[in-house]
């Protein structure tokens, strides 16, 4: 497995920062869709705590 922040090209630091905004979005725009569907009660309160603690662990994993 290779680790790609072992490449110090800025093609590769570039791709890396946009793969890392692209990521952060993507939990942003998970946790607001979570967020609206806690508002309007569509799922259970297990349901939601469990999405949510995947939501955290896939941000802790970014920040990693």
């Amino acid at each position: 497995m290779r680790d790609s922040r072992a490449d110090a090209t800025p093609e590769a630091l570039s791709l890396a920062s946009q793969r890392t905004l692209l990521h952060r979005e993507f939990i942003a725009r998970m946790r607001d869709a979570l967020h609206e569907e806690q508002a309007i009660g569509a799922y259970s309160t297990d349901a939601l705590r469990q999405a949510s603690a995947m939501i955290d662990a896939q941000e802790l994993r970014l920040e990693r």
